[in-house]
């Protein structure tokens, strides 16, 4: 029994590596730069450097969703002019709303702490249903501050979708959006990627990927 106890879990893991490659390889035949980049071994270093050297918009948003102890929301601050940007960071700091995959609720807690980081970063401490419509409605039209950068380590499918719903009338042709658990791991085509593939129908965006990693499990898109 044990035995086919370990069986199962090998074939459940090669099950999900075997169709995130597969969906890399498909996006190959489209994008040719993906499979040419070194994108694939990327650390989240390495991706969020990427995300941000392609975040061309010369006006626009820098957001991060999920925010946890600070530490791609201190890349940002440090990465983008202190003088013109602010990176703005979502998170209730109190973990998972709910169970995620092998998450239980409360998984990813800072305990309610919000982390430092340089003065150029804002946190909005909340839900992003309850954080993201105040904070909208204090920023100019889309026209004038649309996103430029977003990072998504939402996780979960809810509470991605969330997000979209919110700001989905900001994302333009030129934003950067960083998914920080998009493929690899048991759950990806429920989660991130899902929310993400409803938002492209329901809004009409073209995108084309600029780099995913099979390492960090992250991808980054760019709205064409």
């Amino acid at each position: 029994m044990e035995h086919m106890l370990e069986k199962v879990e090998r074939s459940q893991h090669s099950s999900h590596i075997a169709t995130s490659w597969k969906y890399i390889q498909q996006q190959q035949q489209q994008q040719q730069q993906i499979w040419s980049s070194p994108s694939v071994h990327y650390f989240t270093y390495d991706m969020m450097q990427m995300a941000m050297q392609h975040a061309d918009l010369e006006d626009g948003l820098v957001l991060e969703f999920g925010v946890y102890y600070g530490k791609t929301i201190r890349m940002m601050a440090e990465y983008f002019p202190k003088d013109t940007t602010t990176i703005h960071g979502f998170d209730t700091f109190e973990g998972l709303p709910s169970d995620w995959f092998n998450n239980k609720k409360g998984s990813y807690s800072t305990q309610g702490t919000i982390p430092s980081a340089p003065d150029n970063v804002k946190f909005y401490k909340g839900l992003f249903s309850e954080t993201l419509p105040v904070f909208l409605k204090e920023q100019p039209t889309t026209d004038r501050s649309p996103i430029r950068l977003m990072n998504i380590d939402c996780d979960m499918y809810e509470s991605t979708k969330d997000v979209f719903d919110l700001v989905g009338s900001r994302v333009v042709p030129g934003t950067i959006i960083v998914f920080d658990e998009y493929i690899g791991n048991p759950n990806w085509k429920k989660d991130e990627y899902k929310a993400f593939q409803e938002a492209t129908i329901k809004y009409g965006w073209n995108y084309e990927y600029i780099g995913i990693s099979m390492v960090s499990q992250q991808a980054i898109v760019k709205i064409i």
